[in-house]
């Protein structure tokens, strides 16, 4: 018996369509949501090499933290409506709740992954102010995106609100 039949099969079943059998391989509108821009630090702002050097970098993370807040946003709501139906004692609905779950986790993950360039970004201006440089705008808005980066981890944690 030939091999290839089967696997045809199963990869037709993998690829159906969204809200249909579980689990799906077509992209979600989450998925190919467009990336939004953000404008850079004023440049009267920075007040140093470090600081320049570091506010061009947070151009690129605001940018990527507002994405992570946007999905995880989206991520978590899908994932709780998932939980009340589990809860309903649906069994494809058990399935789709782990689905989201992951989801939500790998979400976690991307948002540690920024905060820790974040704090990477913060000890690197700790250093530059204290050889004497003025980065005290910078690293204000570095502590900013810090504490937001810590209110989405929270968003992305497990568990079902």
């Amino acid at each position: 018996m030939q091999r290839w039949p089967l696997l045809f099969c199963a990869a037709v079943a993998a690829c159906a369509a969204p809200g249909g059998a579980w689990p799906s391989l077509a992209k979600r509108s989450i998925e190919t949501a467009p990336i939004p821009t953000v404008a850079p630090l004023e440049a009267s702002a920075v007040g140093s090499p470090a600081a320049a050097d570091a506010a061009t970098r947070l151009v690129v993370i605001v940018r990527d933290l507002k994405n992570l807040e946007d999905r995880a946003a989206t991520q978590r709501e899908l994932t709780d409506s998932a939980a009340n139906a589990a809860a309903r004692g649906d069994q494809a609905a058990q399935a789709t709740l782990q689905l989201e779950s992951g989801r939500l986790e790998k979400l976690g993950g991307q948002v540690a992954a920024l905060h820790d360039r974040l704090e990477g970004i913060a000890g690197e201006l700790a250093v530059a102010a204290a050889r004497g440089g003025d980065v005290t705008a910078t690293l204000r808005e570095t502590g900013a995106l810090i504490v937001r980066s810590d209110a989405l981890a929270v968003l992305c944690r497990g568990g079902v609100h």
